[in-house]
């Protein structure tokens, strides 16, 4: 019930939202990995991407098949990018846009290469 709920908040992009539902699961379920990766998400864009780290790791440690999803990745892009760490943006970037190719989501590739292209662009422009 608890991760349900932290979702459709999320989904809805209430991120701040989403911390108690989510902190109410996993005091009971400390390695539920979907949960762990769901509060990574959300937290990263909060832009707390060092509590983000955190939980992103106890999700893959929990299941290891949760390091093969983009959208961590894809979420710490964005949240750099809108920081104006251009370089971090695109690190993550390519590594999400990797992970989407391998799980076959080519669409989310190609909005992730835009993102590359974007990064790229701005880091050339900082070039003397």
């Amino acid at each position: 019930m608890n991760y349900h709920l932290a979702y459709a908040l999320y989904r809805v992009g209430r991120f701040a939202d989403t911390g108690g539902p989510l902190e109410a699961l996993l005091r009971l379920a400390p390695q539920h990995a979907k949960g762990n990766y769901l509060m990574a998400l959300s937290l990263a864009e909060q832009a707390r991407i060092p509590d983000a780290l955190q939980y992103h790791q106890k999700a893959v440690d929990s299941s290891g098949p949760m390091a093969l999803l983009p959208d961590f990745h894809d979420a710490l892009s964005k949240c750099y990018q809108r920081q104006g760490l251009f370089q971090d943006a695109l690190d993550a970037a390519r590594e999400a846009r990797q992970l989407a190719l391998q799980a076959g989501r080519d669409n989310h590739a190609a909005e992730l290469q835009h993102r590359i292209d974007q990064c790229r662009a701005r880091l050339q422009a900082r070039r003397p």
